[in-house]
């Protein structure tokens, strides 16, 4: 079936999915397959469901079925479908990448163009080549605005993600130490993020430059007509500081200045905020409201959180993801906030290739003097330690210890990848 007539069908459901647990009425179920599951024999489940449609690359039982709309391979029939639903689009898309922060920057960036415009962004982090076609087909062509965040681990997964989702516009935050293993280095990773801007320039879009992110600097001279921001630019911050945890911005609009109370810890999201002002003020909102947006934007996901728990503990939960330039970030910014009062609970940081062990000892040589040094993962369990440093393979036997022998009054910084965990130590602390 051409991606004309499954585009009629898509019209009339009320939108797409992938998993039949999560199947809402009128769905077109989309039967991924990966080395674990193959969503081809769920597809007569999802009809039952609810689904309106399943589209399937696998001969069924009732392929007679009018309802089953059987292609060549199904992920590559959701990402064409998701480009030609996105050519129908009125607004227009923007898309965003970097190795830190573009998830905040993301959600930051949404939140101040929804005080004035409609849009669709990415959920959570559905940023890769599956996620992408899903954030375009939850899009409605009448949106303003629709804002994709764009995650990579190999050199051109980025431009197969411009060429699915067509930007506008295009931001890359910064590029740092992460996922080294499947780019190559680090200079396969700024092959890798500035995909996007080849395909901005080739395409006649709009590059967003920071001009006060370093790791970006090489590439301004490359650039043809980028707006920026940052440096002495319409828009760029004055001043950061960090009270009570919080981080406080003055940002400078044109004429106007704003001091822009953060929810979020460390000076790192300073960027992200500006990077989300910026866009604002370009697409001529006004700064109160700019302002308000950053103000009210309570960060979730175990991204920069600050709690506080009934022991009388102070966390910083940053449990998210974890590369050797953020963990770095994160540990200098806690310091600055707890002095060597503090316990540092760290994780492994997945994706680092052959330099893993060293870039894992390098964080701890840096580590200043602090009341506790806790480690967690396989990695860090191979460094060399310092005398009073404690560490657990996993996660579960830390949450046993905790349990055993608790932590109170104290503020804590929980940072590491994803796979590790993490975030189960909170209960416990």
């Amino acid at each position: 079936m051409e991606i004309s007539e499954i585009y009629e069908r898509y019209l009339v459901s009320t939108g797409v999915c992938t998993d039949t647990r999560a199947v809402l009425q009128g769905r077109m179920f989309f039967a991924l397959k990966g080395a674990n599951f193959n969503g081809n024999k769920y597809a007569t489940a999802a009809l039952d469901k609810g689904c309106s449609f399943a589209v399937v690359d696998e001969e069924l039982d009732g392929d007679e079925d009018a309802r089953i709309i059987k292609v060549n391979d199904v992920l590559t029939a959701l990402q064409q479908l998701a480009s030609y639903h996105r050519q129908h689009f009125q607004g227009k898309v923007i898309a965003l990448t970097g190795s830190n922060g573009k998830t905040t920057s993301k959600e930051l960036m949404a939140a101040v163009l929804s005080s004035r415009y409609s849009l669709t962004y990415t959920k959570g982090n559905l940023n890769n080549h599956i996620g992408v076609p899903l954030t375009l087909l939850d899009a409605k062509v009448v949106d303003d605005f629709v804002i994709v965040e764009m995650g990579a681990n190999h050199q051109g997964e980025i431009a197969m993600l411009c060429e699915i989702a067509q930007p506008d516009y295009g931001i890359v935050i910064n590029i740092g130490k992460a996922h080294l293993e499947g780019f190559g280095g680090i200079e396969g990773v700024k092959k890798g993020k500035t995909e996007m801007y080849k395909y901005l320039q080739s395409m006649g879009g709009t590059i967003f430059f920071n001009l006060e992110e370093p790791s970006l600097d090489e590439f301004k001279s490359s650039l043809e007509a980028p707006l920026f921001y940052g440096g002495e630019s319409e828009v760029h911050t004055v001043r950061s500081v960090i009270v009570k945890g919080r981080l406080q911005v003055d940002m400078k609009f044109g004429s106007d200045s704003e001091l822009i109370c953060s929810q979020l810890f460390g000076a790192y999201n300073s960027n992200n905020i500006l990077t989300a002002a910026a866009v604002g003020y370009y697409f001529e909102i006004d700064p109160q409201l700019i302002k308000h947006a950053i103000e009210t934007y309570v960060p979730a996901n175990n991204r920069s959180q600050l709690l506080t728990t009934s022991k009388g503990n102070s966390l910083v939960l940053d449990a998210y993801n974890a590369n050797p330039t953020s963990m770095k970030n994160a540990i200098q910014e806690f310091q600055i906030m707890a002095g060597n009062k503090g316990v540092l609970i760290l994780g492994d940081m997945r994706e680092l290739g052959a330099d893993s062990l060293a870039l894992h000892q390098g964080i701890l040589n840096e580590i200043q003097a602090q009341d506790r040094l806790i480690l967690v993962g396989e990695v860090f369990s191979n460094c060399q330690i310092g005398e009073g440093t404690q560490s657990f393979k996993s996660v579960e036997p830390l949450c046993e210890f905790l349990q055993l022998n608790p932590i109170s009054n104290t503020q804590v910084l929980i940072k590491g990848s994803r796979g590790i965990s993490l975030e189960k130590v909170v209960p416990f602390l």
